[in-house]
């Protein structure tokens, strides 16, 4: 299948994941301990643009992607979590110069990133730190959302309960693009999840959010958003484990 395939289309790719960050300390290898996610991502604001061009399967076409797939009209109006330096922005704008967008994230120092990338931009891009899970979207709010890079961290009950929400915040027929690196496997899937579970409870770590990636497959997340009662869901562009999933109200 191309573009657009059903979401039911199998993937049979493996996945790669480093399940444990080491480093050498005194000729013995270190297991490095779990970060939070705002405390990862502020200390590598500098190099984070060319760090994340590079790490993820069609990194370089990616936000172009995600940009083509947004409507080209007047007034459209967007919330994207995990905005960080606004990566997908540069794209969006070329795009659709008129959109306005409320950015959410967690880090203030991608936030400052994005500011100063938008000066000239700003009364388009309202940029708020926090956690999108406890964000008040509202209720009919935007005509769409976007995440790109941001949901692989969370857990499905989460993301559960997020989706719900922004649903919720979508105007009559809305949409949600996500572009994210999703588990080749059900089997990669639980591993993942198993590893982080064994870190966090090795580490001490009881709830919070840390940077460690747990990936579900397409097909769990399309279950995902069908049970947060989006109307349809559609694979729009995959590269390797990196895909597009568009969920319609």
């Amino acid at each position: 299948a191309g573009l657009y395939a059903e979401i039911s289309h199998e993937r049979g790719r493996s996945g790669k994941q480093v399940t444990e960050k080491r480093c050498r300390v005194g000729g013995r290898v270190k297991v490095m301990p779990l970060e939070e996610m705002n405390s990862f991502f502020d200390a590598r604001v500098k190099d984070y643009e060319e760090y994340v061009r590079q790490e993820a399967d069609g990194a370089q076409d990616y936000y172009r992607e995600t940009a083509k797939l947004i409507p080209k009209r007047k007034r459209l109006s967007l919330v994207d979590l995990g905005v960080g330096t606004g990566l997908e922005l540069d794209e969006i704008f070329q795009q659709n110069p008129g959109v306005t967008v409320t950015g959410i994230d967690i880090s203030e120092g991608m936030l400052r990133k994005l500011r100063e990338k938008n000066r000239k931009r700003m009364e388009q891009v309202q940029a708020v730190k926090g956690n999108f899970f406890e964000y008040d979207f509202g209720i009919e709010r935007y005509d769409g959302a976007v995440s790109v890079m941001s949901m692989h961290y969370f857990e499905p009950q989460a993301k559960l309960e997020l989706y719900r929400k922004l649903g919720r915040s979508l105007k009559k027929g809305g949409f949600y693009l996500e572009t994210d690196l999703y588990a080749p496997n059900g089997e990669y899937e639980q591993s993942c999840a198993a590893e982080n579970e064994r870190l966090r409870r090795e580490q001490g770590i009881r709830g919070g959010f840390y940077h460690y990636r747990i990936p579900c497959t397409v097909e769990r997340q399309a279950k995902l958003f069908f049970a947060a009662g989006f109307s349809s869901v559609r694979v729009c562009w995959a590269c390797g484990n990196t895909v597009i999933l568009m969920a319609k109200k």
